[in-house]
């Protein structure tokens, strides 16, 4: 072939190629196919062009041919069938005889020599329903282009398969784009999207709606940011927005940032704002995303007073209870004072010489001065152990000799309910220690009192257990264990409250002020 021809042959694919992908660009490649089958039938010389259809590979079916005639096809043609769902060469042409085109009325295309397929393996316009489209051109024995025809498909076939390509691309496009579209629409948020590359900014029907804008869709930008800041003017907290807005936006290394406009007119309203920087081209895009978070803030707000309530009835508590602590503490002393002195004139008088009646009374005196006092002792510790004054001492003491008077105090309580009472130190424990002897009495008297005390002909034991012991410091485990009537699990926690005992009878039955654990504790 020649230059001329050669040129010829080049400027028709162009030409087809050109008009077809004009074509196409317009509408519907099916609403334009009557015009691309004329352009086919102009460039390509075919006879008879068919468009046909597969949706899978049992089934084809004739949708189109130019000039309009009747006829029915195989509608298991092994061949079309096959050829159309070839993987390999899905866009290249085939070429098949007369044999191999087997119409069911092929009577009606008798003059047909053979035909070229071109199969183009592209969706329907209806997304979900993907088809095969198969351009079918028939010759017949006369036709003087069969040459030129081979050439022009051979180089055409992909190009066609490109136009509907392109095609499809923008119907996916479009139905994604219709989609988003509705979502979009639809949801309660505001959703605002500013594109810097191309100056356009679009809001969906809500933001619309916030902005007091008349529709949703493609807005001016001056629009939107002028109805944005007409509306954090009418914010209650419009400086902070401003200076929030002001910091988070000059920094552009921040891709995304949150902050909350808050409204009362005409209606209480509290919006969560969230600007998001999005990736372009030419110029990052900003995404703004308005959440109405009006139902949480109030419950925000309701929790926030509820809380304050809180706080300030537990200081008003916490003042009254410290009013009490300070009355029992100056009771206490006042009437420690003149027990005292009842104690002592008590005890000068029981070493004089008394009759029987005089003494048993004076010792019963006694005893219920001992027992006041006792009391009045548990109410001042108690009143310092609360308000934290407790001060403690660090001086030299024998642990020993320390039980040995505490069992001395003890025995006669020891003795009344007929218990044993055992001891047991490990062999390395130190006989000396340094700590505050008061304190630590205290604390073992209060525990094997009570041993004793809920102990009926049973057994109380005090143990020791070193835990750590260096040059310096000695850390030990004390234990008083009896066989009395115990704890219920549920008061394990209940009676180291103060003025709280396991059982109500206790008491009339033990007495006690039920202050000794409340203070062992502290």
């Amino acid at each position: 072939m020649n230059e001329s021809s050669h040129k010829t042959f080049t400027d028709k694919i162009n030409e087809f190629y050109k008009r077809s992908f004009e074509l196409f660009s317009k509408g519907s490649y099916l609403e334009e196919m009557d015009k691309f089958y004329s352009l086919c039938k102009t460039t390509l010389y075919a006879d008879f062009i068919i468009l046909l259809e597969s949706k899978d590979p049992l089934s084809i079916k004739i949708v189109e041919s130019q000039p309009k005639f009747n006829f029915s096809i195989d509608q298991t043609n092994i061949n079309l069938l096959s050829i159309s769902y070839s993987e390999n060469r899905p866009v290249l042409p085939y070429t098949l005889t007369r044999q191999e085109i087997n119409f069911s009325n092929f009577d009606a295309l008798e003059e047909i020599d053979f035909a070229q397929m071109i199969a183009v393996p592209i969706p329907n316009e209806n997304i979900e329903d993907r088809r095969k489209n198969i351009l079918l051109f028939l010759y017949s024995k006369n036709t003087e282009h069969i040459s030129e025809f081979l050439k022009l498909i051979t180089e055409l076939s992909p190009r066609i398969y490109e136009i509907f390509s392109i095609k499809n691309k923008e119907i996916l496009l479009n139905s994604v784009h219709s989609r988003l579209d509705s979502i979009l629409k639809t949801i309660p948020q505001a959703i605002i999207f500013m594109d810097s590359g191309t100056g356009k900014t679009w809001i969906n029907e809500s933001a619309a709606k916030l902005l007091s804008l008349s529709e949703g869709g493609e807005v001016s930008s001056w629009k939107v940011s002028t109805s944005m800041t007409e509306l954090i003017q009418s914010a209650v907290n419009q400086k902070e927005i401003f200076l929030e807005m002001n910091r988070n936006l000059s920094n552009m290394n921040l891709e995304k940032f949150s902050t909350q406009w808050m409204f009362t007119d005409p209606e209480k309203k509290v919006f969560e704002v969230t600007s998001l920087l999005l990736p372009g081209k030419t110029a990052p895009g900003r995404l703004w995303f308005f959440e109405d978070i009006t139902s949480f803030h109030s419950q925000q707000e309701t929790l926030a007073l509820l809380n304050q309530a809180l706080k300030e009835k537990s200081e008003i508590a916490q003042q009254e209870n410290q009013a009490k602590t300070v009355f029992i503490s100056n009771i206490s002393h006042e009437i420690r004072t003149p027990m005292t002195g009842i104690l002592g004139i008590t005890e000068l008088l029981l070493n004089t010489p008394l009759n029987p009646d005089q003494k048993d009374s004076l010792e019963l005196i006694q005893r219920s001065g001992d027992k006041l006092l006792k009391i009045v002792n548990h109410l001042l510790d108690f009143s310092k152990a609360d308000t934290g004054k407790i001060e403690l001492e660090s001086i030299p003491f024998n642990m020993q000799e320390l039980l040995n008077d505490l069992v001395s105090l003890l025995r006669t309580e020891i003795l009344k309910n007929k218990n044993e009472l055992n001891i047991l130190f490990p062999p390395n424990f130190p006989k000396l220690l340094k700590g505050d002897p008061v304190r630590i009495g205290q604390i073992l008297t209060n525990l094997i009192s009570n041993a004793t005390k809920f102990t009926k002909e049973g057994t109380v034991e005090v143990g020791f257990h070193i835990l750590e012991k260096t040059n310096s410091e000695l850390s030990f485990r004390t234990w008083v264990f009896d066989t009395g009537i115990g704890i219920p699990p549920t008061k394990f926690n209940s009676v180291f409250e103060p003025f709280v005992q396991s059982d109500k009878s206790i008491t009339r039955h033990f007495g006690g002020t039920g202050l000794g654990l409340s203070i062992t504790k502290n």
